[in-house]
């Protein structure tokens, strides 16, 4: 299913850690042949100073030949490459590669990780098989039954050829295609989209706590429910010990610019408790303001969490 057919690593892949000037001898599991191409690919950490510098050896005893510097990869991290044309076929041995870091007057450590030499000018991944991730609407183990292309134009073949994801529709073998995907009746479990998590910003006198910045997400369901879930730790700033069934808004109040995103407002009040650092916790509230609350259950704590909160906005 790729465009390019992933090359044969020719040599054994493992990598090495080492401040020596000789950092790898490979022996390729094919012989080099006269006027074939070769690619190189490394993956490795070296010092600023330093280039991977390769050579090849087509006989025993004989001469090694300069390859020259590695280039970095293109987009890729820490990734080498080198392409060359084999001057002679190796006779007694099926030829040899070495790595080494250059100057020689400034060695470091250096660090490879992998290496792979495959035949032609193209460099392709370090991996056994390429993998895709194919979405569809039934379980199955026929290809066409999935998108491997997702657009929004997608009809999935078996389903429906002229079946719109755009557009309301009626289609055999489906109800209530309007209002959610239903076979015979019952509904087709949908993967939830969600915000992801998003920041909350505290007000003066709250400080993040525990290097935990309070957060929250709404997951959207696919009956057109939301899933409200928050996360993190407050405190009063300098870690002042909070007062016993005192009421803290760390996100404002509602008279005054709260920090709460309207879109968070529940139906009614949710509730929630929040541990505390002595163990003993507090009440957690959002209102339909929205305000968020918390109240303590003892004078000693000096930090809350506000991740156990969570609460369902029904669709209306």
């Amino acid at each position: 299913m790729s465009k390019k057919t992933l090359g044969k690593n020719l040599l054994d892949p493992t990598g090495i850690t080492s401040s020596s000037y000789l950092l790898l001898t490979k022996t390729p599991s094919e012989k080099l042949l006269k006027d074939q191409t070769y690619t190189i690919t490394l993956k490795g950490t070296k010092p600023a100073t330093q280039t991977f510098r390769c050579f090849v050896q087509y006989e025993t005893n004989g001469s090694t030949v300069n390859l020259f510097d590695m280039k970095p990869v293109e987009g890729l991290v820490d990734e080498w490459q080198l392409t060359f044309k084999a001057t002679r076929s190796a006779t007694d041995i099926t030829g040899r590669l070495y790595v080494y870091q250059v100057p020689n007057t400034s060695l470091g450590q250096c660090k490879v990780e992998w290496i792979k030499l495959e035949k032609g000018d193209t460099r392709t991944p370090n991996i056994s098989e390429y993998k895709y991730c194919g979405e569809g609407l039934k379980d199955s183990n026929n290809p066409n039954d999935y998108s491997w292309d997702i657009t929004p134009e997608y009809a999935e073949k078996g389903l429906n050829n002229t079946v719109s994801l755009t557009e309301p529709q009626s289609v055999e073998g489906l109800k209530n295609f309007e209002d959610g995907l239903q076979i015979a009746g019952e509904e087709v479990a949908t993967v939830a989209e969600s915000t992801g998590w998003l920041a909350l910003t505290l007000v003066d006198g709250f400080e993040v706590a525990e290097n935990n910045p309070p957060q929250y997400k709404i997951t959207y369901q696919a009956n057109g429910d939301n899933e409200i879930e928050f996360r993190g730790e407050f405190q009063l700033t300098g870690g002042t010990k909070f007062t016993k069934d005192t009421s803290y808004y760390p996100f404002g109040r509602a008279n005054q610019a709260t920090n709460i995103p309207n879109e968070l407002k529940p139906d009614r009040t949710a509730f929630g408790y929040g541990a505390t650092s002595t163990g003993v916790g507090g009440r957690l509230a959002v209102t339909t303001t929205p305000t968020f609350v918390f109240i303590p259950g003892d004078s000693d704590g000096t930090y809350c969490s506000i991740s156990p909160l969570r609460y369902t906005q029904t669709k209306k």
